[in-house]
């Protein structure tokens, strides 16, 4: 499995764009707009279509974060196409080890490359304490470089342990652009 954290844009990322790009596709020779991808939400959100303003709403609320949103991804190796249990499984234990168990997330899963990969929308900002979680541990503070590396060893442990999979000799390295 392939983990990758997204880099923070240089303004403030926009929790209705991603939405957008993760559950809409736009036809080329229509123009229509098509719903793609399987969606989970979190038991603290109420709809899927009112998702991003929620989490928007929550980001408002803390004033000290900056940018609410965190966005990664996980990745089978091509040939690999993992069960939606083993999917969002792989993705709940991913939140609880960065620490967003208990935060609005959006988990999106793609097939329209040559791997499968879920994508993952988190709100940084606790919907009932209203704390920004940007800190993997009370140490360490949150990098994307910390954040890959914790995914990595995670989705290595996930492999073997709660999805069944085997576990490379090395580790599997995805070289497309996602």
């Amino acid at each position: 499995m392939i983990v990758k954290v997204q880099p923070s844009r240089k303004h403030s990322s926009s929790f209705k764009r991603l939405h957008e790009y993760l559950t809409h596709e736009h036809d080329a020779d229509t123009g229509e707009v098509r719903l793609r991808g399987d969606v989970v939400l979190s038991e603290n959100l109420l709809s899927f279509d009112t998702a991003a303003g929620e989490m928007l709403g929550v980001a408002s609320l803390n004033d000290r974060c900056k940018d609410a949103l965190c966005h990664y991804e996980l990745a089978w190796p091509p040939g690999e196409r993992p069960t939606r249990p083993q999917w969002t499984d792989a993705a709940l234990h991913t939140l609880k080890a960065l620490g967003y168990k208990d935060h609005q997330y959006m988990i999106v899963a793609h097939d329209d490359k040559k791997h499968f990969h879920i994508h993952v929308m988190v709100n940084k900002v606790h919907p009932e304490t209203l704390r920004a979680t940007t800190h993997i541990s009370p140490i360490l503070f949150y990098t994307p470089q910390l954040a890959n590396s914790k995914l990595n060893t995670t989705g290595l442990i996930l492999r073997a342990l709660h999805v069944g999979m085997p576990i490379p000799n090395k580790l599997y390295q995805h070289h497309e652009r996602t």
